[in-house]
Parts: C-alpha cells; structure tokens; sequence
C-alpha cells in the first residue's frame, strides 16, 4: 500500500492488485456533522448537483452515457463524516474515468436551474425515507446516543425540505466550495497498474487543476449529557405496520478505542449468523423471529452496539405460555453480563471472521473503501493492511478481554437504549410492561 500527497494537497492512497479491474472510491471529508441549521441536508444536496453537469460535460445525461459505454458501475453516497463517489472499471478505462470524476466532483456548474429543478427530487427521497420504520427508529437512536453533538443530527431529513425549500441557493454554492477542493479529498485506487502510472494519470485530471486551499474546520462539538442511572426507551408509532421492529442499542468507544475490535466479534457471537446465540434462542429453540441481527458502528466521538429484531407484535411479551422476543432477549443480554462468552464460542467467531476476510481479500471494492475511509476518518491510527486486519487485530483476542468489554458498556444501565416501532393497536407495547423487562438485566 502506498501514499502520495500532491503538491495541491489532494491525496492518494493506492494497492496494488492482480486483477484487470479498477476501483476508484473519492472521499470528501465533509457530511452532516460539518452542517449548521441553516445548512442542513447540504452534504447530501451536493451529492446529487455533482452530477448535473460541468463545462464540460454539459448535462447528467451525458455524465451517465459517458461511464455506460465502457461499462463502468458508478455511485455517490453521503455519510455523516464524509461523501464518497467511487468508479468501478476495467483497467483500460482508469484515464476515462478518473477525468469524468474529477470533473463531476471539482467543476460542477452548479446551476441555479437545475438546483430549484433537484429539490422536489430531494423532498420524493425523503418521503420514501419517512415510509421506512428502520429509518424513523435509528434517527431516534441516535439522538439518544449522540445528544449534544452533530452526530445526533440525520444526513438528510423531510422536515429539512419541507421548512428550506427553496434552499439558500447562495450559501449551498459557498459550502460546496469551501469543502469540494483537493487537500479534502483523498483519492483510493486498487489497480493492476502501477503506482507511477495512477499518479501519471490523475496529474492529468482536474484533480490537479485547482491550486491549494486550506480549509478552516470548526471543531465538532460534543457535549455530555447530565449523567442518568436510567435505561432509555424510544416507543414509536407508525400506522399500516404488520410487524414491530425492535432495537437495542449500547453505548460503546469511538473508533480509535481498541475495545472496538472485541466488541465486532461479540456481535458476531450475538447474532452474526443462523448459529448465533440470538438466532438460536429465538428462530430454532422457540420459533419466533425469522429476522434478527446484531451489527456495531463507531465514530470519532463514540459509537454503539445493536441488538436488533423483527417480529409479530403479539409476541414481543409472550409466546403462548413461554416467554415472548424481549423478555427472552434481555435474558440473554443479562446473562452475558454474568456469565460473559466462551472459549467455544470465540474460537468459532473467529474462525467465522478469519474465513469471511480470506474470501473477500481479492475483491478490490473492499480494499478501496477500507483504505480510502481510513486515510479519511482516521489517519491518526496506525494503520493495518486489509489482509492483516485478522492476524493484527482479532487473532489475539481472548474469553477474559471480551468479557470485560461486555461488562464495561452492558453493565450500565445509561449506556442502554430500547426502541420499538410498530402500528397502534392491542399489542402496542406499554411502556410500563417494557421498563419491568428491560430493568431485570440490573437486578
């Protein structure tokens, strides 16, 4: 793996592969959190005008055919903490597209036509947003576990629309150009061409044709919270749902913290598969769910672990004369705080990761994204090659260590936080029967 800063400040980060396909993901190190009121949704609403057009490639039509015909797969996404736009090709094609990209991400025209004719396109994604439950659990989720930072804040939201339309044309055009320039944008290739080549190629781009511009970043606040010796609930309804969503979500470390790494297999121990402890106890050993999960996420200010369930609303308490999805979870949640893992079961989790990593070391999409986000997000930390992330990271993990994580961020009653979605009706969960459940796990 190999850096270099161009003399702009753009930075590349670039492996080398053995197959003839080339992937380019482009990071931006903006998203929601460098937002204020006046601009929120932004990040997102840049996304989508970086390809509308440029000088010169005229419309998005264009933008479209010219990656069609070489049969490349492109995509942009915006994330809290950084957008991203990424190119998938065959190596003949990087010098194609690797100018289209440049191009759609530095020289968007911007045109005040086109962003009036984008906002109701915007308002549409949010409204399929708002029919989605997960989506209106989460954004409740993390208020709880983010209050008093950015992070708490969705990447885009209806009420954004509704209360900005038509945007600030003017202030969105300023936060583009202050954030869209080279020395915040790092570039991550996974190519069988060679590192000279890749720099050859983008000296040619529009990567290189702006000057250097240093960008004044406003630290990102993150205020605590009075502390609470209390479990968090989040009861939400939602008309017209045949099913209630469960979640169950644990503050935990950012992603700097080492913890991180027990935490991952431990989620793989929960709920990672048909052989998990969730999946077992609830599909196999009482027939209740057919969908359960359990999945972690860090940021530079924390981070969570979920435990997180689908189910028929007339069993979240009970199942017949057995227990019904939470009490038997919670169960599950206490007894991992008393009796913590065993050497069986990380050994399998392990070898679970170990496998997964070796079949997914030859795809270069996962290299590009893992080097790309860490040079991004994280560039403090040592960094670890994606085909030694298991022998560095997870290989020496042991029964005691995880099992002090566990009772580090499960054992406080603070760090937990409930939330079910559901349709109104006789088994709308009480709140009441929920907190007696829930409050066992610290009995």
């Amino acid at each position: 793996m190999k850096k270099y800063v161009f003399p702009n400040g753009l930075t590349l980060v670039y492996e080398k592969s053995k197959m003839p396909v080339c992937s380019i993901y482009s990071y931006v190190r903006v998203g929601s959190i460098n937002e204020t009121d006046e601009t929120r949704g932004s990040s997102h609403f840049i996304e989508h005008m970086c390809f509308k057009g440029t000088k010169k490639i005229k419309s998005s039509k264009k933008i479209f055919e010219s990656y069609d015909k070489i049969g490349a797969v492109f995509n942009a996404f915006t994330e809290k903490d950084h957008t991203c736009f990424y190119v998938n090709c065959g190596d003949d094609y990087i010098q194609n597209c690797l100018q289209i990209m440049s191009d759609t991400m530095l020289n968007s025209v911007f045109k005040e036509s086109e962003y009036k004719m984008e906002t109701p396109i915007m308002l549409e994604e949010m409204i399929r947003d708002e029919d989605d439950p997960d989506t209106k659990l989460f954004k409740e989720i993390d208020k709880f576990l983010y209050t008093g930072s950015p992070y708490s804040q969705p990447i885009d939201d209806i009420e954004f629309h509704r209360t900005k339309i038509p945007y600030n044309y003017k202030q969105t055009l300023d936060y583009y150009k202050k954030y869209y320039v080279p020395e915040n944008i790092i570039v991550s290739i996974v190519s069988s061409h060679s590192f000279e080549k890749i720099k050859k190629v983008i000296y040619s781009t529009f990567f290189n044709s702006l000057k250097k511009k240093t960008i004044n970043r406003e630290p990102i606040l993150n205020i605590q919270k009075p502390y609470s010796n209390k479990i968090t609930y989040r009861i939400l309804e939602k008309q017209g749902m045949k099913s209630q969503h469960l979640c169950i979500v644990f503050k935990t470390c950012s992603h700097s913290n080492a913890d991180r790494f027990a935490l991952n297999i431990l989620s793989q121990i929960i709920g990672g598969g048909l052989g998990s402890r969730m999946s077992m106890l609830l599909r196999e050993q009482n027939g209740l769910t057919y969908e359960s999960s359990c999945s972690t996420d860090y940021v530079s200010i924390g981070g969570e672990f979920q435990i997180y369930a689908v189910l028929d609303p007339s069993k979240l308490f009970k199942n017949g004369s057995k227990k019904g999805v939470l009490p038997l979870i919670i169960g599950l949640i206490k007894d991992l705080i008393k009796n913590g893992i065993n050497k069986d079961e990380l050994e399998i989790a392990k070898g679970n990761f170990k496998g997964k990593m070796i079949l997914q070391q030859e795809k270069g999409t996962n290299k590009a994204q893992y080097n790309g986000i860490q040079y991004t997000l994280y560039s403090d930390e040592p960094f670890v090659l994606y085909n030694e992330i298991y022998e560095k990271n997870y290989s020496g993990l042991d029964v005691r260590y995880v099992n002090s994580v566990i009772k580090k961020y499960f054992g406080e009653p603070s760090n937990m936080c409930l939330g079910i979605i559901g349709s109104r009706g006789s088994h709308f969960p009480n709140l009441e029967n929920i907190e007696k459940i829930c409050e066992n796990i610290y009995l």
